[in-house]
């Protein structure tokens, strides 16, 4: 299983519900100089199997709690709906470890299902998701706990149907990835 770290940076949190809104991903190179690519990031499954949030990618020890729900923003980042549990003590205290900014980073664990090099630079075309971590070291500088906003459920791109936990369906993520591959095969034609 690969890994990538990303640091985060509190903005809001709902200490109520114990809910962090994330970004995990965004497209920019990190610190092992990879890109992973937001429309490649296959999530379903692992929405499906629970979402699992995990310490320092240990799946033997009790989950800090849950992600809720994965969308890709207008801004091309793969943004994450985190619960910690209110049942696990070690939930809370990371909560309030994340809260207090002790804790400020992310990793994902992923099996690389293609890549390819660009310019020098290894982009992660498409990965599966297993976990989501909250790690002491990250990869990724710009990742950050975002702002809950009072905006509707995200929609499909390709469909316009609301999508909730799960992608809308697979027919629209290969349509919605072929759109974005070509948007960044034409933006990367501009360079060459």
């Amino acid at each position: 299983m690969d890994k990538k770290d990303y640091v985060i940076q509190i903005k809001s949190h709902d200490d109520e519900a114990m809910t962090l809104t994330a970004i995990i991903s965004d497209g920019q190179p990190d610190l092992d100089g990879e890109v992973v690519s937001q429309a490649g990031i296959k999530y379903d499954k692992y929405l499906r199997k629970g979402g699992l949030f995990l310490r320092n990618h240990d799946a033997k020890s009790l989950p800090l709690g849950r992600v809720k729900s994965i969308f890709l923003d207008p801004n091309n980042q793969t943004i994450a709906e985190i619960q910690f549990s209110q049942h696990n003590p070690d939930g809370k205290m990371y909560y309030q470890m994340v809260k207090d900014k002790e804790i400020n980073s992310f990793s994902i664990g992923f099996k690389t299902l293609d890549s390819e090099m660009i310019d020098g630079i290894k982009h992660l075309t498409e990965i599966e998701l297993f976990e989501i971590s909250l790690v002491n070291i990250g990869a990724n500088e710009s990742a950050s706990v975002k702002t809950p906003t009072k905006e509707p459920i995200p929609t499909c791109i390709c469909c316009k149907s609301p999508m909730d936990y799960v992608a809308c369906s697979e027919e629209c993520s290969e349509k919605f990835q072929a759109v974005f591959k070509q948007k960044l095969t034409d933006e990367m034609a501009q360079y060459i």
